[in-house]
């Protein structure tokens, strides 16, 4: 009888997740990224990615590292990024380029 694989699917780009002199930084790629930022009960954030890897990896990431400023460089694809309960205490900036102009944030 033969070995059955494991499934594996393949994810449609890579966001990266790095707080940098108290920014937290959000660095998509080329391809189209949908990430979800939500508020936890002990103050971190917990990224997830839909169809998108985060820092590589198709786990969530937690973010315990404190932060003034968000930054969300998405660059090319269609991009989504959706923030639940995250509150920021200075600004937030997003970027997104040479996507089909349908980059979004809520």
């Amino acid at each position: 009888m033969p070995t059955r694989l494991e499934e594996r699917r393949l994810l449609a780009g890579d966001v990266q997740v790095v707080v940098i002199d108290r920014i937290l930084n959000f660095i998509g790629d080329a391809e189209s990224n949908l990430i979800e930022v939500s508020r936890q009960d002990d103050g971190s954030l917990l990224v997830t990615g839909d169809d998108t890897t985060i820092n590589g990896s198709a786990n969530a990431f937690t973010v315990t590292d404190s932060f003034q400023k968000i930054s969300l460089f998405m660059r090319a694809g269609d991009d989504d990024v959706l923030l639940n309960g995250v509150q920021v205490s200075q600004n937030l900036s997003f970027y997104g380029d040479e996507g089909n102009g349908e980059e979004k944030g809520s």
